[in-house]
């Protein structure tokens, strides 16, 4: 089932403020009544929005060079798992 846009969940939380009840709600935006219950109200609740919270962003490590470079080392050896073939392209590469 695909996330909800946050349009969407403002609705939601509309629809409930408004005095429609959790299933109809639910069924109306096609999700389960634990998303609108707990995650979408909840959230509201607690932050007073519905935006999605940050989450820790890791910076990336291999750049598009790199990936074209592993996808032609593991064509060129089709039985090496695509682990292997990462390690070994990383560590040509830098």
């Amino acid at each position: 089932m695909p996330r909800l846009l946050e349009h969407e969940r403002s609705e939601a939380v509309g629809m409930l403020r408004a005095g429609s009840v959790v299933t109809d709600v639910a069924r109306q935006l096609n999700c389960a009544r634990s998303t609108v219950n707990h995650r979408i109200l909840e959230r509201y609740n607690v932050t007073g929005t519905v935006k999605d919270r940050p989450r820790p962003n890791q910076p990336k490590i291999t750049t598009p060079r790199h990936y074209a470079n592993i996808r032609r080392v593991h064509r060129r050896y089709r039985f090496r798992s695509a682990t292997q073939s990462a390690r070994q392209t990383i560590g040509i590469c830098g």
